[in-house]
């Protein structure tokens, strides 16, 4: 009998996988056949920590937190696994369009460093420029040490990796058609009738699973918000750091993203948004502007009613729990050496604020936190 099943190896899965596999734990991740929209293979690869959180302290500093405790994670996979991250601690930039929104970018950030202490700094067109040369027409930008990158598609692999040689296992093309739960565990049935038997069970299915969630007494609120991403052909180096809208991996292409498209969870790439992110990553870098684009894609985001992760348990079964994360490559540090234990021990505050009794009050159904394209 496993310790923890998790269904979906997604980031969320596999970082919740690793962290309880690190503590001992015999861990089966079940993953369903993959998916060009999933968002673990489609993201930015941003760890992003400014603007998280306005208005809600646990997801600001369980965000913070998580950056805190990514360069120890990192290299704990490396030395693991082999696997290089591709992690780079650079500071992270993220630019203001229009005047306007410097002054809301400005308040959300003061808003935070009275509420957390998150320690920003705000740059005007002439300090933007000198700090970053070769910048185009941009009325400002905000800035934090805290923000990172990494390669998304390499902490999926160290993860995976990572779970095999704790002595836990990660099954692909996996899919669950039934699940039960008791005082005696959890039972799943698979496709052509194979049987799995668990103590525990964690669903992270991201935006699908829902009738799987619904026989376990899980009910999540979540949507899915469409993002695309161009990239370019290898650069000279251009970006030294981490922006909420262009990425220079460490191979030296760019990615170019930051698109928000309500009501679409497919995974086709359209013209006029690819047109819109090439305008303004040549606008944010004109030097862009000489750049071969390679290849675009797109993938679908998981998207709770307020933006934040939910940590949600079964109204029936106290041995079954499920997660839904837009944020995950942020947090995966904090999923994996802190969420992991607080979900074993069925502890700690933000249990008890992540759930869906925050949606008991009103809210206004239009805001979302700052949440970008990773």
């Amino acid at each position: 009998m496993w310790d923890l099943v998790i269904v979906g190896g997604g980031v969320c899965g596999l970082a919740l996988g690793y962290g309880a596999s690190r503590r001992g734990q015999r861990v089966l991740v079940l993953d369903d056949r993959d998916a060009l929209a999933r968002p673990s293979r489609g993201n930015f690869g941003l760890i992003w920590v400014q603007g998280k959180g306005v208005g809600f302290s646990d997801y600001a500093r369980i965000t913070q937190a998580s950056a805190r405790l990514w360069p120890g994670f990192a290299d704990e996979l490396q030395q693991l696994t082999g696997v290089d991250l591709e992690y780079r601690p650079s500071g992270g930039l993220d630019f203001c369009l229009s005047p306007q929104e410097v002054l809301e970018r400005e308040a959300g950030l003061e808003a935070l460093h009275a509420d957390t202490g998150l320690q920003t700094r705000m740059l005007n067109a002439t300090e933007l420029a000198c700090f970053l040369p070769g910048v185009g027409h941009v009325p400002g930008a905000s800035w934090c040490d805290m923000d990172a990158h990494v390669n998304p598609l390499m902490l999926l692999l160290a993860l995976a990796q990572g779970i095999e040689r704790r002595g836990g296992s990660v099954r692909r093309d996996e899919a669950v058609q039934q699940a039960e739960a008791g005082s005696d565990g959890v039972h799943l049935l698979l496709d052509g009738g194979k049987e799995i038997h668990g103590r525990h069970l964690l669903l992270c299915t991201g935006l699908g699973g829902e009738a799987l969630r619904d026989s376990l007494g899980v009910t999540l609120p979540v949507r899915g918000v469409k993002g695309q991403i161009l990239v370019t052909a290898r650069q000279p180096p251009l970006l030294p750091f981490a922006t909420a809208h262009l990425r220079q991996t460490a191979d030296g292409t760019v990615m170019c993203g930051d698109s928000w498209e309500e009501g679409d969870t497919g995974n086709q790439t359209q013209t006029l948004v690819l047109g819109k992110i090439a305008r303004t990553a040549t606008r944010l870098l004109p030097a862009l502007g000489q750049a071969r684009m390679l290849r675009a894609w797109a993938a679908t985001r998981v998207i709770t009613p307020d933006g934040a992760p939910l940590y949600q348990p079964s109204a029936r079964y106290s041995n079954v729990h499920a997660v839904a994360c837009h944020s995950g490559v942020t947090l995966a540090a904090w999923h994996a050496l802190e969420l992991a234990g607080l979900l074993a021990q069925h502890s700690g505050a933000p249990l008890l604020s992540m759930t869906t009794e925050r949606f008991d009050v009103e809210t206004n159904p239009n805001h979302r936190h700052r949440i970008g394209s990773h």
